[in-house]
C-alpha cells in the first residue's frame, strides 16, 4: 500500500520524537507516556501486526493527539525522507520490527531484510536529516544460553536463533555509526520478557494471529479463544520443574524509553559543551572517559529487566488467581534451543537511566487479564473512540464513546474500560473532560469525569452508578 503524506500539524517549540513500530505493543504504550509528558509524536508503522486503533486509544488515554501517523516501512527508505521531509525530529525510537523466534527459524531471509534492512534504512535516512539520537528496540535474545547468572551487558553475545542474530546485527549497525560519527548517540535497550497491559485496560498486547509470548497465550486460554496452555518442559533444574524468566511491566519498559530519550540528550549538551572546551584540555578529557565509551563511541547498552525470576507455573497460577479461572495445560517436552532460566541484571539501568521497575508480577498478569477480559477479540471490541482533535495537543478535548451493542457483552466491556480510565486520570490527576456515553436502549449521560462542582460531580456519579449496575459490582 502507497503511503499517503497529508500536511502535517504546525510545529511547536515542543521536541517532536518519531516512533517507528508505534501501532504496536510496547510502541502504543511509549505513544501514551511521550504524549502525557508533553512530546510531539509522529508515529509510522506498516501494520503487519498491528492496527491504528491502538494509537488512537493511547491518545484517549493521554488526552492529547498524536502529530501525524504514516503507514510505512522503515525498509521504505524513500517513504521514510518524505516524513523526515515534514518534521524536524529531536529523537527516533525505533520498535518496528520482525520478533517471533520460532518464524526465525523457518523463515529467516524476512528476519534479515526486514529488521536489519530496516535499520539500515533508518539510520541512512537519520544521517542525511541530521537527526542523531536513537533510542532501539533490542532483545536478550542477543546472549543466548546464558553462561551465568545474572546476565549483565558483558555477557556473552551468541544468539542462537536468527531473530536474536537480527538483533544483534542492528546493534552492531548502531555502534559503528556511532564510532563513525560521533554526532550519533544511541541507546540500546535489551528487553527481557514485557508482559502486562496499560491500567486503562484500553491498551494491550492485542497480536493479529496466534500469540508466541506466554502471557497472552494464557489469557487468551483464560478468554476461551485457545483451548489450553502449552508448557514446554517440566523437568528444568527450577523450583517448580518450569521454566524461569524475568518478566517486566511494560509500562516500566516504556519508561525506560523515556528516561534513555532524556540521557541521550543530556550526553548530547555535554558534547556540545566539550565541543568549547580549549584544544589543551582535549586529551585530559578523553584519558576521564569510560573505556566502554572509548570503543563503542556515543553508544549505550542497558538491559531492561527487574532482576526477578519467575517460572511459568508462578505466571499460571498468578493468572488463575486474578480470573479466578482455571487454566487448562497440556505438558510437552522442551523445546530445541529452550533454556532452564533467564534473569536479568539491570543495575546499569538503575544507576546510569535512573530507572527501576515499579509493577510486580502479580499486577503484571493483573492488567494483562483486565485488558484480555474487556476486549476479548482485542481491538476489534465493537467500540468507537473518536481521536482527540488533532491540533489540540495543549488542550484536553473531549472523548466520545459510542457503543455499538453487537452482542450482550460489548457495553459492559465498554463501560469497564471507562471506569479505567476515569480512575486512571483521577490518579494523574487529568485535566477533566466530558465523557459521553451512549448504551442504545439506555438514557444517555454527559459527565464530567471529575468535575469541580457537584452538579458535575453528580453526572459523573450517573455514569459511574450505570457501569457499577452492569458490571454487577
Amino acid at each position: 500500500m502507497a503511503a499517503t503524506f497529508p500536511l502535517p500539524t504546525a510545529q511547536s517549540a515542543t521536541s517532536v520524537i518519531l516512533v517507528t513500530g508505534g501501532c504496536g505493543y510496547i510502541g502504543s504504550h511509549f505513544v501514551v507516556q511521550l504524549l502525557e509528558t508533553g512530546y510531539g509524536v509522529v508515529v509510522v508503522d506498516d501494520l503487519s501486526n498491528s492496527t491504528t486503533e491502538s494509537i488512537r486509544r493511547a491518545e484517549t488515554i493521554a488526552q492529547r493527539a498524536i502529530l501525524s501517523f504514516y503507514q510505512v516501512s522503515v525498509c521504505d527508505t524513500n517513504a521514510l525522507r518524505r516524513v523526515f521531509e515534514l518534521y524536524e525530529f529531536d529523537a527516533v525510537i525505533h520498535f518496528a520490527g520482525l520478533k517471533s523466534v520460532a518464524e526465525s527459524v523457518s523463515d529467516p531471509l524476512s528476519y534479515y531484510s526486514g529488521n536489519v534492512g530496516g535499520m539500515v534504512s533508518l539510520m541512512s535516512v537519520m544521517k542525511e536529516f541530521g537527526v542523531f539520537k536513537l533510542v532501539f528496540s533490542s532483545s536478550a535474545t542477543v546472549y543466548g544460553h546464558p553462561h551465568y547468572l545474572p546476565i549483565d551487558e558483558s555477557h556473552p553475545l551468541t544468539p542462537t536463533n536468527p531473530y536474536g542474530h537480527s538483533k544483534l546485527m542492528c546493534e552492531q549497525v548502531a555502534r559503528d555509526m556511532c564510532r563513525s560519527d560521533p554526532r550519533f548517540k544511541v541507546a540500546l535497550l535489551r528487553y527481557f520478557n514485557p508482559i502486562g497491559a496499560h491500567s486503562s485496560a484500553l491498551i494491550g498486547e492485542s497480536p493479529l494471529s496466534t500469540p508466541n509470548n506466554l502471557l497472552p497465550c494464557i489469557t487468551q486460554v483464560l478468554a476461551s479463544r485457545l483451548p489450553a496452555l502449552r508448557v514446554f518442559g517440566t523437568d528444568w533444574p527450577t523450583h517448580d520443574g518450569t521454566g524461569v524468566r524475568d518478566f517486566v511491566h511494560v509500562v516500566d519498559l516504556a519508561s525506560a524509553h523515556l528516561r534513555a530519550v532524556r540521557v541521550l540528550g543530556q550526553v548530547d549538551g555535554q558534547r556540545r559543551k566539550e565541543a568549547k572546551e580549549a584544544k589543551k584540555a582535549k586529551e585530559a578529557k578523553e584519558a576521564k572517559e569510560p573505556k566502554e565509551k572509548e570503543k563503542d563511541g556515543n553508544c549505550f547498552t542497558w538491559n531492561i529487566g527487574t532482576g526477578q525470576g519467575y517460572s511459568v507455573m508462578q505466571i499460571v497460577r498468578a493468572a488463575e488467581s486474578a480470573s479466578r479461572k482455571t487454566v487448562p495445560l497440556v505438558l510437552s517436552p522442551p523445546r530445541p534451543g529452550d533454556c532452564a532460566h533467564v534473569v536479568a541484571n539491570p543495575s546499569l539501568a538503575n544507576s546510569q537511566l535512573r530507572w527501576s521497575p515499579k509493577f510486580g508480577v502479580d499486577e503484571m498478569v493483573r492488567s494483562a487479564w483486565e485488558f484480555q477480559k474487556w476486549n476479548p477479540e482485542g481491538y476489534n471490541a465493537g467500540v468507537d473512540l473518536l481521536p482527540v482533535t488533532r491540533g489540540a495537543s495543549d488542550n484536553y478535548a473531549p472523548v466520545v464513546l459510542s457503543i455499538c451493542a453487537n452482542d450482550d457483552t460489548t457495553p459492559t466491556r465498554v463501560c469497564s474500560n471507562l471506569l479505567g480510565l476515569f480512575s486512571y486520570s483521577n490518579a494523574h490527576k487529568r485535566t477533566k473532560s466530558c465523557t459521553e456515553v451512549s448504551i442504545s436502549g439506555t438514557t444517555s449521560y454527559s459527565a464530567s469525569a471529575f468535575g469541580d462542582d457537584e452538579e458535575e460531580d453528580g453526572a459523573a456519579k450517573k455514569v459511574f452508578g450505570l457501569s457499577t449496575r452492569m458490571l454487577g459490582v
